[in-house]
């Protein structure tokens, strides 16, 4: 279900997770400067994931630490409106179209 007691403890521990980013690390993972970027392949616990995860609960669009999630994410992008992967993981460099 969409909004059940599941969805909204998953979903305030990702919020959470972001409000306490700097205090906080659950289970070895962080939201510092590399969860900020985006990552190529899909693949990795980072702000893509997690907004693309967060924006399936229509109930966290007006809570603030999505917004500001959303934000960070969106503010990525170039002049033109495209966004350019942060980081590539290394077992997939030769295999990469993107130059």
């Amino acid at each position: 279900m969409v909004d059940s007691r599941a969805a909204r403890l998953g979903t305030e521990m990702l919020l959470q997770h972001w409000e306490m980013r700097k205090e906080q690390k659950y289970y070895l993972f962080a939201m510092g400067s590399d969860f900020r970027k985006i990552k190529y392949p899909f693949v990795w616990y980072d702000i893509l994931h997690v907004v693309d995860v967060l924006s399936q609960f229509p109930f966290v669009y007006k809570d603030a630490r999505f917004q500001d999630l959303f934000t960070t994410l969106i503010d990525q992008a170039d002049a033109q409106g495209r966004y350019t992967a942060g980081s590539m993981y290394q077992a997939w460099k030769g295999w990469s179209f993107c130059g």
